[in-house]
């Protein structure tokens, strides 16, 4: 009998004939300076943790140490990520580390993963730090990416598309403050109807001078244009956006009319999309007009076209009308008779 229980216990815990045992288990502890505050060690120690997904971890405030316990693929990337963001250079303040060209990069061992680590020496604050690594995230669709703040490390884990595209906006964003650069493409992923697209809006005191300004500009680029995936950095008034060439075209096209809104009287000519079915055209309002009297204007147009698409931007006094060409031309008789 006793023998029989034995075999069943065996049978237990030896793996199925044919089946691969699972990888043996290791033991990693690190250790942190004592210049590091309990918010910085438990920071990285949250990184390195989801990018290497590593389940088995245990902080220790007192003792300033970290113990992870995972496969030797997930403790190789835990090893590198410590070391890698633990460099005495790259753990300065961001405003002290000159401009970084080197690559930093780890592939995953048996995997088409790679991990990458870049340094925001450009930005200062949190909360704009925060913002870019939201723009990249949404854009290149990368589920792995974490953020180490005090020395501005942005930490990610996809594939070598992924991370082609958010060097190349990271790149884009991490430019010294001030003039302004032309708009810029890349390819996502090499498929021709999916394009990422940065444009630099002006930020003088006719076009996007608050961020508020800058948000409704947004908006209305993002809801004509039917673009689902439209991101900003507030500091730069840069817009980012994931679209087809079509959405990206349009965008330019209305992103010029608002910006340059102050300098016009004139109704802009009738981008057409689809014939006369589908056109967009944007109206300048006279800028003595109070936001309470254009919004009016504008409501009078939504209620006599029956167009949803209808966005004001109040600032300019613009207001943005896709539709037909007969709706649009109804919507310009209502703009001209209420401006008289």
């Amino acid at each position: 009998m006793r023998a029989f229980i034995g075999l069943i216990f065996l049978c237990l815990i030896t793996p199925a004939f044919g089946q691969t045992p699972a990888p043996p288990i290791k033991e990693r502890v690190f250790r942190f300076t004592h210049s590091d505050t309990v918010q910085q060690i438990n920071e990285l120690a949250t990184l390195i943790r989801h990018i290497a997904e590593i389940q088995d971890v245990s902080v220790n405030d007192a003792a300033r140490t970290v113990t992870y316990r995972g496969t030797a693929t997930q403790m190789g990337m835990a090893e590198w990520l410590f070391d890698e963001i633990g460099k005495p250079a790259n753990r300065l303040p961001a405003a002290q580390r000159p401009r970084d060209m080197t690559k930093h990069e780890y592939r995953v061992e048996g995997a088409d993963d790679v991990l990458r680590v870049f340094y925001l020496t450009q930005i200062e604050a949190v909360s704009d730090f925060q913002e870019v690594a939201t723009m990249i995230r949404s854009l290149t669709e990368i589920r792995r990416i974490f953020t180490f703040n005090q020395p501005r490390a942005l930490a990610m884990r996809g594939t070598a598309d992924q991370m082609a595209a958010a060097e190349w906006l990271i790149n884009e964003v991490n430019q010294p403050a001030g003039g302004q650069r032309a708009s810029r493409e890349f390819p996502f992923a090499r498929n021709a109807d999916d394009i990422v697209s940065l444009l630099y809006l002006p930020d003088t005191a006719t076009a996007t001078a608050t961020v508020a300004d800058f948000q409704e500009v947004v908006v209305t680029l993002r809801s004509i244009g039917e673009i689902r995936r439209a991101f900003t950095y507030n500091k730069s008034r840069i817009v980012a956006i994931r679209a087809t060439p079509a959405q990206i075209a349009l965008a330019r096209w209305l992103a010029d009319q608002l910006t340059s809104a102050a300098d016009r009287n004139e109704p802009s000519d009738s981008y057409k999309l689809n014939g006369d079915l589908d056109a967009v055209k944007v109206f300048y309002l006279p800028k003595t007009l109070s936001v309470a009297e254009f919004q009016g204007v504008a409501q009078k147009v939504r209620k006599a076209t029956q167009i949803r698409s209808t966005f004001t931007y109040n600032a300019a006094r613009a207001l943005t009308v896709r539709g037909s060409l007969n709706q649009l031309a109804t919507a310009q008789q209502i703009v001209t008779f209420n401006i008289k």
